[in-house]
C-alpha cells in the first residue's frame, strides 16, 4: 500500500512538473508574440513620423519672431507668420501687417523655426495696399545662406534654396535704407532633424 501511494504521488509530480513546463511554454510564446506586436507597432510609428517628417510642407506659422521696431507699435512682426494673407488692404483690421518702425539699413525680420530644418522655399507676399517700393532691398538669409533678395515692385517672391540647405531662423535684412512692410513670410521645408543627422 506504501509502495502504490508513493508511486502515484510521484506520477502526479511528474504531471504537475509536465503541465507547469507546458504553462511556462505558453507564457513565452504569448511573450514573444506580444513582443513581436509591440515590435511591429512601433515600427509602423516610426515608419509614420519620419514619412511626416520628409514631406515638403508650411513650417513657420505662428512661429516666433522679431523685428528691431515697430511701426505704431501695432504692426508687429507676428503679423507675418499669422496664415492671414488676403487681398484685402485693410492693414489695421482684416489683413494686418509686418511693418517696421524705422527705414534704416540692416533693420531685419527674423523668424524662429523653432527647430533644425532642411529648407525648400521661403515665399514673402509684399502688402497689397500699396508702398510696394518700400520692401526693395531686402535680402532673404536662412541661417547664414543668402536665398535672394527683393529688386523689384510685385506681390510675390518666391526664393528657393539649394539642395542642402539647414537652418534654425530666417532672417530678411533691409541692406539698403528702406523700410519693410510684409503681408506674410512662408517658409517651406522638411524636419525637424538633429545635427548630429546631418554632420553624419
Amino acid at each position: 500500500k506504501q509502495w502504490y501511494q508513493r508511486r502515484v504521488a510521484i506520477t502526479a509530480g511528474e504531471e504537475m512538473k509536465s503541465m507547469i513546463v507546458e504553462d511556462i511554454k505558453d507564457a513565452e510564446s504569448n511573450l514573444i508574440g506580444s513582443m513581436e506586436e509591440v515590435g511591429s507597432k512601433v515600427s509602423k510609428v516610426d515608419h509614420k513620423i519620419e514619412v511626416t517628417r520628409s514631406e515638403v510642407r508650411l513650417i513657420s506659422q505662428q512661429k516666433l519672431t522679431w523685428q528691431n521696431s515697430t511701426y505704431g507699435e501695432k504692426l508687429f512682426s507676428e503679423y507675418a507668420v499669422d496664415g492671414v494673407y488676403t487681398a484685402s488692404g485693410d492693414i489695421w483690421g482684416l489683413n494686418p501687417i509686418q511693418h517696421m518702425g524705422g527705414n534704416a539699413r540692416n533693420f531685419m525680420l527674423i523668424v524662429d523655426l523653432g527647430g533644425f530644418f532642411k529648407i525648400h522655399t521661403v515665399k514673402v507676399w509684399n502688402r497689397v495696399d500699396c508702398c510696394q517700393s518700400q520692401s526693395l532691398g531686402v535680402l532673404v538669409y536662412a541661417d547664414d545662406e543668402l536665398l535672394g533678395g527683393i529688386n523689384e515692385e510685385k506681390l510675390i517672391f518666391n526664393f528657393i534654396a539649394n539642395d542642402g540647405v539647414y537652418a534654425r531662423k530666417i532672417y530678411l535684412k533691409q541692406s539698403i535704407p528702406n523700410w519693410m512692410n510684409l503681408r506674410e513670410v512662408q517658409v517651406f521645408g522638411i524636419g525637424p532633424y538633429d545635427e548630429d543627422e546631418i554632420e553624419n
